[in-house]
């Protein structure tokens, strides 16, 4: 599986049979039109921000390791 990023979006270009099957299940893109979010996560103590590709619910802190900085929270 391959990834493109490009100025507007991102691209998930599946190279097979396991890759296309992987997008489908687990990411839940089985039809045109389905879409998952792209988010941005900012946590305290890293120079550069994680942007998460979400499939499902969005989990923002992994074992209280990292914390999500929100603005007004």
């Amino acid at each position: 599986m391959r990834l493109e990023l490009c100025r507007s979006h991102l691209e998930i270009l599946p190279e097979g049979e396991a890759d296309l099957a992987y997008i489908e299940d687990t990411l839940g893109l089985r039809k045109a039109g389905n879409q998952i979010p792209l988010i941005r996560l900012d946590y305290s103590g890293r120079r550069l921000p994680i942007i998460r590709l979400a499939a499902g619910g969005v989990r923002t802190a992994r074992s209280g390791q990292r914390r999500r900085n929100v603005p007004g929270a």
